[in-house]
């Protein structure tokens, strides 16, 4: 059995994994899901990584860090100690390869907020109806709805400059219809910054919303294939 942290990507929050869970549940996981302090104008990257560990602090526990969460990622592997990560088509700041990239640290696509998005009255980000769309593209209209119903304002936070992560084994993951990250950047980026190649399923960038029980399947063929001294 593994423990998976999960990481919620932009504007969003621990909701979003409410039908990967049951679904790794029933190959005999466990999965503890975390909102992330995204709407607090205060807060800081470590101030996301505090959120993390405070929910799953065990370095056992399988990270898995959506979109927007990628970028948290080397300062979580450096304060917390985690030796295997599941990247969800996630930003990649850095890597285990060593630096210069060619990639730049977030990708960039046209997605939902290409051109800058609409702020609120604190300067957050606000993530429009067409934006949504996007982003859970794929989705059934009942989930679209309830996911807008539920999505946060967003306070923006430069992404971490380029360094060599901690050692972990890292996978990554993404949807081949996936509208918000390029899926050729993703490829690229995956081989380039962290020397592996991405795993490619059904579906856009919302695969634990509209591909929920291929996506548990594909988590629990990656602990499979996890060496016993890092489990």
């Amino acid at each position: 059995m593994a423990v998976f942290g999960l990481l919620h990507g932009a504007f969003e929050g621990a909701w979003c994994w409410d039908l990967l869970i049951p679904e790794l549940n029933k190959l005999g996981h466990w999965a503890i899901a975390v909102d992330l302090p995204i709407d607090d104008v205060t807060a800081s990257w470590d101030d996301h990584v505090d959120s993390a560990l405070g929910t799953f602090g065990d370095p056992g526990t399988v990270v898995v860090a959506h979109s927007r969460s990628g970028r948290m990622v080397p300062r979580l592997l450096e304060r917390g100690g985690y030796r295997n990560l599941i990247l969800l088509a996630a930003a990649i700041p850095g890597g285990l390869l060593p630096p210069p990239y060619v990639s730049t640290p977030r990708p960039r696509s046209g997605g939902p907020t290409a051109g800058g998005p609409p702020a609120d009255e604190l300067g957050r980000s606000v993530l429009t109806r067409a934006g949504a769309e996007q982003v859970f593209a794929g989705c059934s209209p009942e989930i679209v709805d309830r996911a807008v119903g539920l999505l946060r304002p967003q306070h923006e936070l430069p992404s971490p400059s380029d360094t060599i992560w901690p050692p972990v084994n890292v996978s990554y993951v993404f949807g081949e219809d996936d509208a918000v990250v390029d899926p050729a950047w993703m490829r690229a980026a995956a081989a380039e910054r962290l020397g592996v190649t991405a795993i490619e399923l059904p579906g856009g960038h919302s695969l634990f919303l509209s591909h929920q029980r291929e996506l548990a399947q594909c988590f629990d063929a990656i602990v499979a294939t996890i060496p016993e001294e890092t489990a």
